[in-house]
């Protein structure tokens, strides 16, 4: 064999197409092995590189689990909606999970589930925006309680403020409020929270254009109950009205009798019975009382009811209490003068009561206030001064009237008199 041929027959043999597949499966093998090495030692002394590989890790099994929840659902509809919804903006389809979320929360989370695995990315994207927006809701809500709780609060101490006022004072109260700032729903909240007796009062005397806007933000319950007070109270008015009517005209003393009885009348009633009487018979009556404490208990239940009932010019119970005092004066001054008329003779007597009979002037005059004045003849002093002496010597002195009509004036003094009290 030449040289030739051998050089020939030493060239390499041809390698098949398997050992070439063998060899780079090799290749690969030793690729991912040196990148699995490569990862395991990272994962065992970097501790940012074991992070990102225990979330990788977390997630992907979090992934396989939301896939196994899909096909167990089995619900084609949850599917499909999950498909739509991804479709959609982040903004669209977060609103419209909120709403299924409010409604039903088992079937929030199974859309979700599958929204996670069409399209995790945009899922979180929707997710975070749904959390935004419950945030949002949850602070507005938080501040609307937080507002509502302090209304309320404030409507707790106006109610107690108008309650402090008195009839009158709240109604004047209610007028400014209503004058500047058209608050009816402030007035309102407020006034629900009081009792519907004291509502009722109050909107009895307040004005009429401001009473609608109030009631209509009463609850139905509320309104029905002040209307009835309402209605009570006016026939409380009438009653009482009629009979302050009935007694300017009775005797002050039997006046006096039956209306200080506390089992017939309270001091509330009788506020309205004297309001509705001429002051000076008011003063009359009250002055007959046995119990000076109870006047004065009813003068005040009388100026709480003048404040807000009363047309009248000047304070009726001041003007009442000052005619109790001029009366009181009064009486001292006939007292004095029924002393000195027992001290003097029959005929001299008669003689200056004949005159004062026939002349009457005015003797005195008591000042109760700026406006009024309580102006006494000496006639009308003499007969109050007789009323108060012995039967005896009122009978000798009317014996003893001069004049040719002095039949007349006997007539007339013994029926001022009355029938003179014995014990005296």
């Amino acid at each position: 064999m030449s040289v030739q041929q051998e050089v020939l027959n030493s060239q390499p043999k041809k390698t098949s197409i398997f050992t070439k597949i063998k060899i780079g499966l090799a290749v690969i093998v030793v690729f991912f092995l040196v990148i699995a090495a490569t990862i395991g030692i990272l994962y065992l002394t970097n501790e940012r590189a074991k992070s990102i590989i225990d979330t990788q890790i977390k997630s992907y099994n979090a992934q396989k689990q939301l896939e196994e929840k899909a096909k167990i659902s089995g619900d084609t509809r949850i599917s499909e909606l999950a498909k739509y919804y991804t479709m959609m903006s982040v903004e669209d389809a977060g609103n419209k999970m909120l709403d299924i979320k409010k409604s039903d929360n088992k079937a929030y989370e199974s859309l979700m589930s599958s929204m996670t695995v069409i399209n995790p990315d945009k899922t979180s994207k929707i997710r975070n925006y749904i959390n935004i927006a419950q945030s949002n809701s949850d602070i507005i809500k938080s501040e609307y309680e937080e507002m509502k709780k302090q209304n309320s609060s404030q409507s707790d101490e106006l109610a107690k403020y108008y309650d402090s006022l008195g009839i009158k004072g709240a109604v004047d109260a209610i007028k400014k409020e209503l004058q500047s700032g058209k608050n009816y729903d402030k007035v309102s909240s407020a006034l629900s929270r009081m009792k519907a007796a004291t509502v009722a009062k109050i909107l009895n005397y307040t004005n009429l254009n401001y009473i609608e806007g109030i009631r209509n933000r009463f609850t139905k319950e509320f309104n029905e109950s002040v209307e009835r007070e309402r209605q009570n109270y006016l026939e409380f008015l009438r009653k009482y009205s009629s009979l302050g009517s009935l007694y300017e005209k009775t005797e002050e003393k039997m006046a006096a009798k039956e209306l200080q009885d506390v089992k017939k009348f309270s001091n509330d009633q009788l506020s309205v019975i004297f309001s509705n009487m001429d002051y000076l018979s008011a003063a009359k009556i009250l002055k007959n009382f046995e119990d000076e404490s109870k006047v004065q208990a009813i003068l005040t239940e009388i100026k709480n009811f003048e404040d807000y009932q009363m047309n009248f010019e000047g304070s009726f119970s001041t003007v009442v209490a000052n005619s109790l005092k001029v009366l009181k004066k009064y009486d001292e001054d006939v007292d004095t003068l029924r002393k000195a008329y027992e001290k003097m003779q029959s005929a001299d007597l008669a003689k200056i009561i004949d005159k004062l009979v026939s002349e009457n002037p005015i003797y005195r005059s008591y000042k109760i206030d700026n406006t009024r004045i309580f102006s006494i003849s000496e006639r009308q002093m003499a007969i109050d001064a007789m009323k108060k002496m012995k039967a005896v010597l009122v009978g000798d002195v009317l014996a003893q009237l001069k004049n040719d009509n002095k039949v007349d004036k006997a007539a007339y003094i013994s029926r001022e008199i009355g029938i003179p009290n014995s014990a005296n």
